[in-house]
């Protein structure tokens, strides 16, 4: 609250002296107070009510500015916003139009350009058609009057008489091929299922032969398959190999696809822009292999679907890793370990057997007196393992320290080498390397062949097995040491194929060994005694040693088709418990001897 000015208080102080001078009585004092009060009053009402009035005045003015100020600014963001809104929807509007537009344009592009394609190539092949039905009518009708004028009438019908037979006596025996192909794979499956196996029709003794060679015969050098075979495109020496897993968690080789095309529409390679890596023509298989760079705008399967409708047949897929199957070492040196007793033919002769597997050292004593039929199908650099290759082979032909070979000491082998070591001594082989191999031993006419190494499943080495099945083959596969649960493994677990387990000395089944259905038959392959690469013996387990035991069984018996070699197999192999076919043992144990 404000005070009187002192103007004021001074006069009031002068009225209040004046008054005592004068002596002025009570009531004039009274009086003077009274005036002196009503004065004070009045001024403390005027100040407080300027104060009041002030104090409104300012709250008023604020108020009013604040409305003002949000009411300015509410109407610059709500024009703002309006503008931006249209400027949106306006490009939003002229976007969708012009696509619209394009999309229409190009579609009636595109449906006229068809159209008048079309119509042109039709209008193109009816004037062809009917240029050369003309001349060609016209040249039957004059070669039809000279005939008739030579007077050798019966020329024409020898002719036509001689074509309509070839031609009915091709389709039937290609009929017949397939027929007989597909009723040898049949019979296989039949017989390693234990169901008992279908005859084969009664063919021909040619059709028989032909089925035999599988069209290797009719593709001999300077043919079709030789020009194609000059086409074909080898690795680089130096190529290294990268390793990474596929979809299913398998290992394959990195960024690369492999495709098998039948050998009559290798025209429609050219016409798939691939970038070819490697390309092999196996006539053994009737097939060329490709081994690509996978592109990076096609996947697989679209590629897949794409090379079947043009190529009818044709198989894409991975490049995918196997590996050995030999357990561990148990004890080293010459002496110790289980030998094998050596099979006793009863046919004239032992079938031709090869092995898929490392490179064997053929210089090792036991097996300096064998003969070896070997070749490399490694298309990458690195070096050659030769242990578990030799090892195996010394089971089949070796002749030394106690090792008397199962087919016959100094016998004769095919070994196909398709294992290599990279720069960490991982040891691997690759699909392509197994199709490549299998194709050889066809040419090479082996009746079975030993495959002691597992991997995953493969639509291309299953055709190439398929094929090789259906031409005569006998296929025989560890089944893998992944443990009595382990997932099936390849290429054993294909139905086609002969899968071999391993047991010991007592028969008991090896602790590592895989189960299942593809079991067809156990052999010895605990401690077994086996030439070792650098010259010397050691002792060895896993499935690896068994196979080559079922694979020299089969090559001493005799039979009209592998069928019924598997057949005398089963008749001669010894039931274990539990009895019967199994999943443990399969149809049972096989021994060395007769």
């Amino acid at each position: 609250m404000r005070l009187p000015p002192p103007s004021n208080l001074l006069l009031a102080v002068c009225l209040v002296t004046a008054a005592a001078a004068a002596s002025l009585d009570d009531s004039l004092l009274r009086q003077v107070e009274a005036q002196i009060i009503d004065e004070v009053e009045r001024q403390v009402t005027d100040s407080v009510e300027q104060q009041v009035t002030d104090s409104v005045e300012q709250a008023v003015t604020e108020a009013v500015e604040q409305q003002v100020a949000d009411s300015v600014e509410q109407a610059v963001t709500d024009s703002v916003e309006q503008q931006v809104t249209e400027a949106v929807e306006q490009s939003v509007t002229d976007s969708v139009e012009q696509s619209v537009t394009d999309s229409v344009e190009q579609t009636v592009t595109d449906a006229v350009e068809q159209a008048v394609t079309d119509a042109v190539e039709q209008a193109v092949t009816d004037t062809v058609e009917q240029t050369v039905t003309g001349t060609v009518e016209q040249q039957v009708v004059d070669a039809v009057e000279r005939v008739l004028i030579d007077g050798i009438e019966g020329q024409i019908t020898d002719a036509v008489e001689q074509t309509v037979e070839s031609a009915v006596i091709d389709q039937l025996l290609d009929s017949t091929l397939d027929t007989a192909a597909g009723s040898a794979v049949d019979a296989v499956k039949a017989a390693l299922s234990g169901l008992p196996a279908k005859p084969l029709p009664n063919l021909p003794q040619t059709a028989m032969t032909e089925l035999g060679l599988a069209r290797v015969a009719a593709l001999a050098p300077g043919d079709a398959a030789s020009e194609l075979a000059s086409k074909d495109i080898p690795p680089p020496a130096d190529e290294t190999f990268f390793e990474t897993l596929d979809e299913d968690g398998w290992a394959v080789e990195r960024d690369t696809w492999v495709v098998l095309v039948p050998m009559v529409s290798v025209a429609e390679i050219d016409g798939w822009s691939l970038q070819i890596r490697e390309r092999r023509t196996l006539p053994g298989l009737d097939v060329v292999m490709l081994r690509v760079e996978a592109p990076s705008d096609r996947t697989l399967a679209g590629f897949a679907r794409l090379a079947a409708a043009s190529a009818p047949g044709t198989r894409v897929g991975r490049n995918h890793i196997y590996r050995l199957e030999t357990g561990d070492t148990t004890s080293a040196g010459a002496a110790g370990g289980a030998s094998i007793e050596r099979a006793r033919s009863d046919g004239d002769r032992p079938l031709r057997l090869g092995i898929i597997d490392s490179t064997v050292n053929s210089a090792h004593p036991a097996l300096a007196r064998a003969n070896f039929i070997e070749r490399d199908f490694v298309s990458y650099s690195g070096r050659r393992p030769a242990d578990h290759g030799t090892a195996v082979a010394s089971l089949l032909v070796g002749d030394d320290e106690g090792l008397s070979g199962l087919l016959a000491p100094g016998g004769s082998l095919h070994a196909a080498s398709v294992f290599f070591e990279d720069e960490f001594g991982v040891v691997r082989a690759t699909s392509t390397g197994l199709i490549h191999a299998l194709d050889w031993m066809r040419q090479e006419g082996v009746d079975i062949v030993n495959m002691s190494l597992t991997g995953p499943p493969n639509l291309l080495l299953e055709q190439a097995i398929t094929t090789a099945v259906a031409a005569g083959m006998l296929v025989v596969a560890a089944v893998g040491n992944n443990g009595p649960n382990g997932q099936p493994l390849y290429p054993a677990a294909y139905q086609t194929v002969i899968g071999v387990t391993a047991v010991d000395a007592d028969h008991q089944v090896y602790r590592f060994a895989n189960r299942g259905p593809q079991v067809a038959f156990a052999a010895l392959g605990v401690g077994v005694r086996v030439a070792a690469a650098d010259g010397g013996y050691r002792n060895e387990e896993g499935t690896s040693l068994a196979a080559p035991v079922v694979a020299a069984r089969l090559a001493h018996l005799s039979g009209s088709s592998p069928a019924t070699i598997i057949e005398a197999l089963k008749a001669l192999a010894i039931d274990l418990d539990p009895p019967g076919f199994n999943e443990v043992y399969g149809f049972g144990l096989v021994v060395g001897g007769p």
